[in-house]
């Protein structure tokens, strides 16, 4: 019997897809998802998996398309488990949750990329003018590669393909080392008195996928 654990879910929604109801309905599936029998998450996720990835790659790169079918995959098992979610099929659902995955992914890296612009060009509201200076000193005290991965990707929106090709990184490896910018940047900030501890970790958000 399969676990809840993350690695159980990345290997159940990675099945080939199920197009001949060998494994019963979904309404059957789900029944015996919500009763807790974690092996129906594997024919749901085969059956439905192309589909999501079809919708998912119209709204994102194809690298962040894999993720956040993943989490909509998680979420909605997850849902069910709990006694919620879809009773009789689980693709509304499914592709709510990949549309809903997408908004989240985009307003993360929307929201990051206005209070990195912000850090890098205007002073906040009733500090001294140094302040956008001391910032624009922190952003560039950054090892180079940080730099780049923080403004290509957040400020210019690039894909992760995209950001890989053009730094030598294989596409997987881009959120890693965006992530370690991220966090670099608000360490530096709140030594320089920039930045809040309680506000380092907003600041430095990882974008939802």
């Amino acid at each position: 019997m399969l676990t809840s654990g993350e690695d159980d879910w990345a290997e159940l929604v990675s099945l080939p897809q199920d197009d001949d109801g060998e494994f019963g309905s979904d309404a059957a599936l789900l029944a015996d998802l919500r009763r807790g029998n974690l092996e129906a998450a594997g024919p749901l996720a085969g059956r439905h998996r192309a589909e999501a990835l079809t919708v998912a790659r119209r709204l994102v790169d194809p690298v962040t398309a894999e993720d956040l079918v993943s989490g909509a995959f998680e979420r909605v098992f997850r849902l069910v488990l709990a006694g919620g979610g879809p009773v009789e099929n689980l693709r509304p659902y499914l592709m709510r949750a990949v549309r809903n995955g997408a908004v989240d992914f985009f307003r993360a890296r929307r929201e990051f990329a206005s209070e990195l612009v912000t850090w890098m060009t205007v002073a906040p509201a009733g500090d001294a003018i140094d302040d956008s200076i001391l910032i624009r000193e922190a952003f560039g005290s950054l090892p180079e590669r940080w730099r780049q991965v923080l403004w290509l990707t957040y400020v210019a929106g690039w894909d992760r393909i995209d950001v890989g090709v053009h730094l030598g990184l294989r596409p997987e490896s881009v959120p890693q080392l965006a992530y370690r910018a991220r966090k670099g940047l608000g360490r530096v900030l709140l030594e320089a008195g920039l930045a809040k501890p309680d506000r380092v970790s907003v600041r430095v958000k990882t974008p939802q996928r």
